[in-house]
């Protein structure tokens, strides 16, 4: 059984998912195994994922139809054995002591269900923007996350496996915002942290969910934090 459970939702990315792949191939703590689901793409991004799955063990793939990206990746979850689940994007870059440092964290700090950490901003070219910092306190985390601001960077995310099933997984109806509904599911399970170092390097491009979706972002943000108070008898 593998330490940690890489989970990794695909949907035409064939311009930046080898970079990210290597990312995830390249780290540290070798011990994973990198489940990737490729849903339904309609340019070269499952061929070139293909081609690393033959050439790297670790790696899990599938394919299918569209299905959503919360569908695809709580169907990740299920097939999940890892002790730690690490959420990675289709766009994004892992640093190479990501895990190591996630890791660590976890095992010197069991009250802590989930742990995110700083990204360093890219454009589509890779050029450096600037790094963008959560607090790492799991009271500030919270706090925040009640008024609908998601202060852990989903695709830093690592979670213990047993907590993550224990909140349910994603909820696919939250759309566009359901990484704060289960983040504050988590924080219902055990305490959430941020590491104040950069892990991974956070592509922005104007196809992003983030730059399409924001006002269906807030709105739903809303609803999940609003579902949250209630959960914690929050007035």
């Amino acid at each position: 059984m593998s330490l940690i459970s890489v989970v990794r939702a695909v949907y035409n990315r064939e311009r930046s998912i080898a970079q990210a792949v290597e990312s995830i191939l390249a780290q540290t703590l070798p011990d994973f195994e990198f489940l990737i689901i490729d849903d339904g793409s309609t340019d070269r991004s499952l061929t070139i994922l293909r081609d690393y799955a033959a050439r790297d063990g670790r790696i899990r793939l599938w394919s299918g139809p569209n299905q959503g990206k919360s569908k695809s990746r709580n169907e990740l979850l299920d097939r999940a054995r890892g002790e730690f689940i690490a959420v990675m994007d289709s766009d994004d870059v892992a640093l190479p002591q990501r895990f190591e440092r996630q890791v660590a964290f976890l095992r010197e700090h069991p009250e802590v269900v989930c742990v995110g950490g700083a990204v360093l901003e890219i454009d589509e070219a890779g050029r450096e923007l600037v790094v963008t910092a959560n607090p790492p306190e799991d009271e500030i985390i919270q706090e925040l996350m009640l008024k609908g601001k998601n202060t852990i960077w989903h695709p830093t995310l690592m979670m213990r496996r047993e907590a993550s099933m224990a909140a349910g997984g994603y909820r696919e109806e939250m759309l566009h915002c359901e990484d704060l509904d289960l983040c504050l599911r988590l924080g219902e399970r055990g305490r959430l942290a941020n590491l104040e170092e950069v892990l991974l390097r956070y592509r922005i491009h104007p196809d992003s969910e983030t730059e399409r979706y924001h006002e269906e972002q807030n709105r739903f943000g809303k609803i999940a934090s609003d579902n949250a108070c209630d959960r914690r008898g929050i007035a």
